[in-house]
């Protein structure tokens, strides 16, 4: 399949979203790894896009945050 086809067919495949499944805006997880080598969020940020993404929102986890958990595949 040539570039150009690839993105003629993810063209059309979002042209035919409707509006509730749209990507609206960008969610990153911060990570870091802690005393014990153990991988855990630290802090959530979202990023929006186009006129119907919201509002960009941070969140940082401190230490003994109870928001600040074990990395999970998937989450």
């Amino acid at each position: 399949m040539t570039i150009r086809k690839a993105l003629d067919d993810l063209k059309s495949k979002l042209s035919n979203l409707s509006p509730e499944e749209r990507i609206s805006g960008l969610e990153l997880v911060g990570v870091e790894k802690d005393s014990d080598g153990q991988i855990v969020i630290v802090s959530r940020q979202h990023i929006p896009f186009g006129k119907h993404g919201g509002e960009a929102w941070q969140e940082e986890y401190p230490i003994g945050d109870p928001r600040r958990v074990k990395w999970e595949k998937g989450q």
